[in-house]
Order: structure tokens, then C-alpha cells, then sequence
């Protein structure tokens, strides 16, 4: 939108929930504000960017199909396996994840030219990538089905059953990021710490 033509029509904006703007029209936005102490809910989409609201799964049908080269996601984002690295750096000029982004680890070089580290936390995976969001009982029998490796990635709440090994979690864990909650016997716990990345949860 035009910023004469929003200082034109918008005399005076009284905020009570939340304002999300582009930032070419941030400026004009906040000149209208009755109360300065709102600036706490003005969110503000970088300029060029496109909003993506919620999550967002990157494989390479979505690549081919953006809706832009830069794209601002509030949600997280999980670049899919089978992405191609030529086809990423073709297709995606810069992302940014109001929560984080998930890649696989043979990315890294190519997504660490798409992210600012200071604006976006981006998690690398080796193997499957396995997520908690919710609760959730790890059983030994989860890695009877595993084949390779696995990057474990809490963000919930997660209980390690007793019956699996501490020696398991150590052979058959890439990596562990602990965003959230790990319950675990003192054991399994040394295998953990030993494979530990992001640890801003508890254990």
C-alpha cells in the first residue's frame, strides 16, 4: 500500500489486539497510533519478504511452486529429505522462522547462505528427523524400525522408557535438541548429554 495514501485515510488506529504489517508501511502505521505503549504488538513482515502463516513443509513440489523467493514463516518450517540443493538455492532467495527451521544436515552450506542466525534458529538433522511437540513415551521398540540413525528434536514432553539402552541412545541418536522436556533414568541421561546440540530445555 501506498504511504501517502495510507497517512490520507488513516487518521488514528486504537490497537487492542495486534497489528502485522510489511515494513515498507510500518512507519506510516505507527504515526497513527493513539498509544505508543502498543508498539509491543506491532509485528513487523521484513521488507521483500512474503508472510507465510503456520507451518510449513519444504519439499520439492513447494519449491517449484512458491508464492515468492523470500519468505517470513510464523510457523516452523521442515525442509523434507529428498530436497535437491541446486533446486534450494535456485528457488529460495532467504527464509526466516518466527519458530525454527528443521534441515537436513547435507544442506547446511546452502541454507546457511538463506538464514540469518541471528534471526532464525535453524536445527540440522543426520537420518530421520524424529520431533515431540506433545507427550510422548519413547519404547525401545521405536529403534527395532529404525533404519540408520535418528536427530531427536523436544519441543514437548518426552519419557524415555526404561527398557531402552543407554548404549542405544548412543549409537542410534545423531543428535539430540532439547527445547523442551526429557525424562530419562541417570543412565540413559549420560547418553543424552553426550549427544546433546541445542540444550535450552530440561533433562
Amino acid at each position: 500500500l501506498p504511504d501517502d495514501l495510507l497517512s490520507q485515510k488513516i487518521r488514528e488506529i486504537r490497537m487492542i489486539g495486534r497489528i502485522t504489517c510489511h515494513e515498507e508501511n510500518a512507519d506510516a502505521l505507527r504515526r497513527a497510533l493513539n498509544d505508543r505503549a502498543s508498539q509491543a504488538r506491532f509485528k513487523t513482515i521484513p521488507a521483500g519478504f512474503e508472510l507465510i502463516e503456520g507451518p510449513l513443509d519444504i519439499g520439492p513440489a513447494v519449491l517449484s511452486s512458491l508464492p515468492a523467493r523470500r519468505l517470513h514463516c510464523t510457523g516452523r518450517v521442515r525442509v523434507e529429505p529428498d530436497v535437491d540443493e541446486a533446486l534450494l538455492n535456485d528457488r529460495l532467495e532467504a527464509l526466516r522462522s518466527e519458530d525454527m527451521v528443521l534441515c537436513p544436515a547435507a544442506l547446511r552450506k546452502v541454507m546457511a547462505r538463506k538464514c540469518d542466525p541471528l534471526e532464525t534458529r535453524t536445527v540440522f538433522y543426520d537420518g530421520e528427523l524424529w520431533e515431540v511437540d506433545a507427550e510422548l513415551e519413547l519404547g525401545a521398540s521405536r529403534f527395532d524400525y529404525l533404519e540408520g540413525e535418528a536427530t531427536l528434536v523436544v519441543s514437548g514432553e518426552l519419557t524415555i522408557s526404561p527398557d531402552v539402552e543407554p548404549r542405544t541412545l548412543a549409537e542410534r541418536l545423531a543428535m539430540v535438541h532439547n527445547f523442551g522436556e526429557i525424562y530419562c533414568t541417570p543412565e540413559q541421561m549420560g547418553a543424552i548429554q553426550a549427544r546433546l546440540g541445542f540444550s535450552e530445555g530440561e533433562l
